[in-house]
């Protein structure tokens, strides 16, 4: 399994993160050894996250993560030194697994320099070529990481397997094979010369000293291919056998089999492969499983000295019961000795006489198994089980203190058990608290790609047709001078301030003899009166009107004056009366995020699988925002609960027309089934109508 990106993956990463030159570090978090910046400036990407991960990767995210409330050290110290820094340049060293970053903060300079191999590092070298900050510090045999030492780089390779000539094959071992010699020689590293000498159709187990002058030419025009390949990359992930990703590369790789998925950029590639990796050093998970190590230990300490209790209360009484069940045995026994003492018998005497009982059979001589004079006690052996008792107390006294200790063992034990499970629920709630933590981590939620049109209030017809309205004066402006085709209907509320609003038709007009569906007109119709200022003014119902694209105009007539963003409308107006002012606001649920949708309640009925009615009331969008989150979480799987926690509440805000009240909640009950049975991405992806154009 691929673990870490290669010369050649850094090379296409490197050409994808240029466009964040001039941006902003907004700010900087780190989970495990991963350091995410978060990235502001005018480009292609929106405030991007940029992930940095020495040893292994670096590049763009869209995914969402819970970042620690409180920095470590070592990200205090790199915001200390990088925050409201400019990137100034984005390099690959050479042909090496090593990025560099120029980046400029309040007149000082800086290089951030990721290391993306074994043992690498994240360094970071003030413009003297000192090291100010460095993931690892250490000695090493070519070069020292160390506080305030000149930073040096990785020996190189110097040049690259990709610019290899005919005059370079002079230059390697001639008795090693191929693959070994283009790997060591040459950057680029052992899965791109195979990749080389695959295409070729050369043995990479052959040596270098029998190839021939064909085996050459084939393995230059393999470089030439990949070469032209990278021009425009088609990055793939590539699974095994068990659907488990196992490698991932920036164009495909004829040298791996597997199952393979075509992406248009490749930090996607990379950001969906290591995902699931990212949380294996967390310090959340360090000190879960650090803790439950810890409460095993105990419990298996509380184990042991429970069975030890245990063991003693019922050996301690079963010796107490075989004293009495043996009492005349040891009392003949016990007496014998004790008269022979009074007599002044000796020890040894003693023995030789119980040894001669034992030979006769004497049951109470046959319980003996040794005398010790010195404490006055005997070892008996009592139906198997060896007990010693004194002389010099009596037996009763002897089994009583037996039956005590066993009491004793039997008050300890319930206080042991209960120590052992509370240790045992302790245990339990580390692990699921454990196990929550890898549940949040393996539901994946992507920041998803808002749409071009999502910048306009906005919704979809019966039909599929794109309704645009605009949210200001620079909005409507925008609308109508860049978007209104000719043959688009565009609707207006017939009262002052209201959106200026496009349903996107001309191509259904072109292939339907020119008819509008009345359903979708309605719908566009709809949008328009509810974002008007009927809204605010509370009105039930407002007249919206339509005309022609092409009856819309920008110049006005001789003499007279339209303001910014203003229009003319030329012609026969049509009219929709009384369009009511309620507006439907949904929940769509997808594998890797959650959508806020709005429109007619026909669209909610198809798409949503949540939503409320709202209709123009009293209280703020905040407000209803927040109470259409509560409905929407309430009635979700924990897992879709946090993909909607990762939501902005601004989503759900820009859908309501105004100050408002809910006036009815709903459950799809059609895709309730389909969610309750995890079928309603099937769903979704198997109605055309629906995710043709919208997502």
């Amino acid at each position: 399994m691929k673990m870490e990106m290669s010369t050649l993956d850094l090379l296409v990463t490197v050409k994808e993160l240029q466009p964040i030159v001039g941006y902003k570090i907004a700010n900087i978090y780190r989970i495990g050894n991963a350091f995410f910046f978060k990235l502001q400036g005018k480009g292609p990407f929106k405030n991007p996250f940029l992930v940095i991960e020495p040893q292994r990767r670096v590049h763009f995210t869209e995914y969402s993560r819970e970042f620690p409330s409180r920095p470590d050290n070592k990200t205090t110290i790199l915001r200390q030194l990088l925050r409201d820094g400019y990137i100034r340049s984005v390099q690959q060293v050479d042909f090496d697994r090593l990025l560099k970053l120029e980046i400029s903060r309040e007149g000082k300079d800086y290089l951030l320099i990721c290391e993306i191999f074994r043992r690498g590092n994240f360094i970071i070298v003030d413009q003297d070529n000192r090291i100010v900050f460095a993931l690892w510090y250490r000695r090493m045999k070519d070069r020292d990481i160390l506080p305030g030492k000149p930073f040096e780089l990785p020996p190189s390779k110097n040049k690259s397997l990709l610019e290899l000539d005919e005059s370079d094959f002079d230059t390697l071992p001639p008795e090693t094979s191929i693959v070994r010699a283009l790997a060591r020689t040459f950057g680029g590293g052992g899965e791109l010369a195979e990749e080389i000498l695959r295409r070729a159709n050369v043995d990479k187990k052959k040596p270098v000293n029998q190839l021939t002058t064909e085996d050459k030419r084939a393995i230059l025009t393999a470089i030439k291919t990949i070469n032209e390949e990278l021009e425009q990359p088609q990055p793939e992930l590539v699974k095994d056998e068990n659907g488990e990703y196992v490698s991932f590369h920036p164009i495909s790789f004829q040298s791996v089999s597997g199952k393979k998925e075509k992406y248009e950029h490749f930090y996607e590639v990379l950001d969906k492969y290591f995902l699931p990796y990212e949380h294996e050093h967390s310090e959340e998970l360090f000190q879960k499983d650090k803790e439950i190590k810890r409460l095993e230990k105990v419990k298996e300490g509380q184990e042991r000295h429970l069975a030890e209790l245990m063991r003693q209360k019922d050996e301690l009484k079963e010796i107490g019961d075989l004293i009495f069940a043996h009492y005349n045995q040891i009392e003949e026994l016990f007496q014998t000795i004790k008269d022979a003492r009074r007599r002044n018998i000796s020890w040894e005497v003693i023995l030789q006489k119980l040894e001669e009982a034992k030979r006769k059979q004497i049951p109470s001589a046959l319980i003996l198994e040794k005398l010790n004079p010195k404490k006055a006690s005997a070892l008996l052996k009592l139906d198997g089980k060896t007990v010693e008792l004194t002389f010099t107390k009596s037996i009763s006294e002897q089994a009583e203190t037996f039956y005590q200790k066993a009491k004793k063992a039997q008050r300890k034990i319930e206080p042991a058990k209960k120590a052992l499970e509370k240790t045992i629920q302790q245990l339990e709630e580390v692990k699921k608290g454990k196990q929550l933590i890898l549940s949040q981590q393996q539901v994946v939620v992507r920041r998803r790609k808002r749409a071009w049109y999502e910048k306009f209030h906005w919704t979809f017809s019966t039909h599929g047709m794109l309704i645009l309205g605009g949210k200001d004066v620079k909005t409507n402006e925008l609308l109508a001078k860049r978007y209104l085709h000719e043959k688009d209907l565009f609707f207006h509320a017939d009262l002052p301030g209201a959106p200026y609003t496009i349903l996107k038709c001309a191509e259904w007009r072109a292939t339907h003899n020119d008819e509008v569906p009345q359903e979708d007109i309605m719908d566009a119709a709809h949008l328009a009166a509810v974002f008007s200022r009927g809204w605010k003014a509370k009105y039930g119902d407002v007249d919206v009107y339509y005309v022609n694209g092409n009856q819309v105009s920008f110049t006005a007539p001789s003499g007279e004056y339209i303001p910014r963003g203003g229009i003319m409308v030329r012609g026969e107006r049509t009219y929709q009366r009384h369009v009511p002012l309620i507006w439907f606001i949904g929940l769509k649920i997808f594998p890797e995020y959650c959508q806020i949708i709005s429109g007619p309640e026909h669209r909610m009925q198809k798409e949503a699988l949540l939503y409320v009615k709202v209709i123009p009331g009293e209280h703020g969008k905040g407000t209803i925002a927040k109470k259409i989150f509560k409905f929407f979480n309430g009635r979700l799987k924990k897992e879709d609960q946090v993909k909607l926690s990762k939501l902005n509440l601004n989503e759900i805000v820009e859908h309501i027309p105004g100050d408002s009240e809910i006036k009815e909640v709903f459950e799809n009950r059609a895709l309730i089934e389909q969610y309750n049975n995890n079928q309603l991405q099937l769903f979704y992806e198997n109605n055309n109508e629906i995710n043709a154009e919208k997502e």
